[in-house]
């Protein structure tokens, strides 16, 4: 067992972290890889560095969220999600200045040593990461109090990471590897919807305009189905009899998750926000399966 004071001593920084929200990073990446290993692409250290990017920068990316969402005060101790760090007053600023600091650092000795490997065009792909981990939630202009957060988080968790991952194996670009890139930006979404239509009330009352502020509350639901059926009908060119009998029992998870959204509200969505989570970590495997069934 972890000693009670060991364990006080490090909550409130895994909070900070997030680490059941790195699911969005993993899955993208190791998508990438296994499809680079059915086309016969596999780099070993390629994959690891391109993994070790793609959380480190969503470490980076939630403490971001975390410092500057307080700075702004969007969040509170009355926010419905998971407590935060700053505003419950476990770390302080300056605390959280530094690890955002040196999460930013490893990220970007990651991706050097990537450039290094494989060329400058992959300083571009890493000045957008990191433009994209502070344009998020800070700045003049955030964008995810601007009705942008879905379609970074598409980006970003989706096209980037899946696409880049595969190049970095390959040195190639083909059709499938945009549909998963697609699809899982699309996954990936799916999250952000959930966090978002929990949060409807108060962003509205603090002035910040996510999708369904802009939309209006009851297109929560319906922007979380569409995400999933994008998603799903995307990878439509790899569809077969064995990996339709695999598909159906995922489809149905996220059935639950859908009436579940209908029917509860306020911090009760934390459940389908982990839920959701977890159907974007699932929703490897069952490419995976689609993939070498068809």
């Amino acid at each position: 067992m972890v000693h009670p004071a060991l364990s006080s001593h490090f909550s409130p920084w895994l909070k900070l972290i997030r680490p059941y929200t790195l699911t969005a990073s993993l899955s993208p990446v190791l998508l990438a890889v296994i499809y680079a290993i059915k086309e016969g692409y596999f780099r070993p250290t390629e994959s690891l560095l391109c993994l070790a990017v793609a959380v480190l920068a969503q470490i980076a990316s939630n403490i971001a969220n975390e410092y500057f969402d307080y700075v702004n005060e969007s969040d509170s101790k009355e926010s419905l999600g998971p407590n935060h760090p700053l505003s419950q007053g476990w770390l302080n600023k300056t605390q959280v200045l530094w690890a955002l600091g040196l999460s930013v650092l490893l990220t970007i000795a990651a991706g050097i040593v990537l450039v290094f490997m494989h060329g400058a065009m992959y300083i571009l792909v890493g000045l957008s990461v990191c433009l994209g981990l502070f344009a998020y939630s800070a700045g003049p202009w955030p964008l995810s109090k601007h009705g942008l957060g879905d379609i970074a988080v598409f980006i970003f968790y989706g096209l980037i990471p899946t696409y880049f991952t595969y190049h970095l194996q390959s040195g190639k670009s083909d059709p499938g590897i945009w549909l998963l890139s697609g699809a899982m930006g699309f996954m990936s979404t799916c999250i952000l919807v959930v966090n978002n239509y929990r949060d409807y009330e108060e962003d509205k009352v603090k002035g910040k305009r996510t999708s369904i502020v802009l939309m209006g509350k009851k297109s929560g639901p319906k922007l979380y189905l569409f995400c999933f059926v994008s998603a799903i009908g995307l990878l439509f060119p790899f569809y077969s009899l064995p990996g339709l009998v695999v598909l159906f029992p995922y489809v149905l998870f996220f059935a639950k998750n859908y009436r579940a959204l209908l029917r509860l509200s306020g911090r009760k969505l934390n459940i389908v926000l982990a839920h959701t989570a977890i159907m974007v970590f699932l929703f490897v495997p069952v490419c995976t399966l689609l993939l070498f069934l068809s």
